[in-house]
């Protein structure tokens, strides 16, 4: 029976309800921890993202996606309290983003296919035994997800070893995979479907950052997720304006069941500027700017209702 893993332990995909598909616990680059400005304090770190998914409960949200990964932040024991407090469903991912944010341990190992094979047994365990958290400390909470990315224009040979792990993980349990740097979104679909793994298992996130529909359009049509997924760092003249263009010409298109929407928020940014959206954001302005250009709330409902189940679950 397919589940959706969660911090808590495993859910039905049935109970997760309106899901925000990429966000943030918490978030820094590889590192954060030893610089001398970051003052994590977690107590109150707790209290304002505890504000935050109640904020989203509130406004009807019942799950959020940690894609933050392996390397930037992530602490099980932290996430479990605050699921627990806010009964908020959090998914916390396995993976590592573009380059600059892989710890040298992974980035140094040679490209080879032994190399891949490594990155692929790193990801099976958090997804089939339990992530780790920290300092060496070993979970047995498990992964919901897989995050990979690539930076700038190109794919350098360390991202590809990351892409190939994660689509040969993805075989094997049929867990999904969520990507980032969609200029090169083609190229991030080709070497995945390489390995064999089939479109409908990949999420290619951050559209909405470098817009190109007749590229949404495409890779939807050949059956990939496309995810608007970053509207916490919109600073456009008209915040929202292209991002709801590219969802209504999706959903004009027919393709409303291939597109992921969520905000990319972060409840406590580690060593750089905190944006000012939080996870609300997504259920108020958000949908109040789809509702007013015109998006049915059947194809809302599909958006963060239906579309999360099928790629949540595994």
């Amino acid at each position: 029976m397919a589940q959706v893993q969660t911090v808590l332990g495993p859910i039905s995909p049935e109970e997760l309800g309106i899901t925000a598909m990429h966000e943030h616990v918490v978030y820094g680059m590889p590192g954060w921890e030893y610089a001398p400005e970051v003052n994590f304090d977690h107590a109150s770190a707790f209290e304002k993202i505890k504000k935050d998914l109640l904020d989203f409960k509130s406004a009807g949200g019942k799950t959020i996606v940690d894609c933050s990964g392996v390397a930037n932040g992530r602490d099980i024991e932290f996430y479990q309290a605050l699921s627990r407090t806010t009964g908020v469903n959090i998914v916390a991912s396995t993976g590592f983003g573009a380059e600059p944010g892989i710890p040298g341990h992974f980035a140094s190992t040679s490209y080879s296919t032994k190399a891949v094979d490594y990155v692929v047994e790193v990801f099976l365990q958090e997804l089939n035994q339990g992530m780790i958290s920290g300092f060496m400390k070993k979970t047995n909470v498990r992964a919901g997800i897989i995050c990979v990315g690539n930076r700038d224009n190109k794919i350098t040979a360390t991202e590809e070893k990351f892409f190939r792990a994660a689509a040969r993980t993805a075989i094997r349990t049929s867990c999904a995979v969520m990507t980032q740097g969609p200029q090169m979104a083609r190229k991030q679909i080709d070497l995945m479907t390489e390995e064999g793994l089939k479109p409908d298992r990949i999420v290619i996130g951050q559209c909405d950052r470098f817009p190109d529909i007749e590229r949404d359009k495409d890779l939807a049509k050949k059956g990939a997720y496309i995810a608007y997924d970053s509207a916490a760092y919109d600073e456009s003249p008209e915040p929202g304006k292209q991002l709801i263009e590219s969802i209504k010409a999706m959903v004009d298109a027919g393709l409303q069941k291939r597109v992921i929407i969520s905000v990319d928020a972060i409840g406590h940014a580690l060593g750089f500027p905190q944006p000012e959206r939080t996870y609300s954001y997504l259920l108020g302005e958000f949908l109040n700017s789809l509702r007013h250009a015109g998006i049915e709330e059947k194809t809302i409902n599909t958006f963060l209702v239906e579309t999360p189940r099928n790629v949540l679950a595994f």
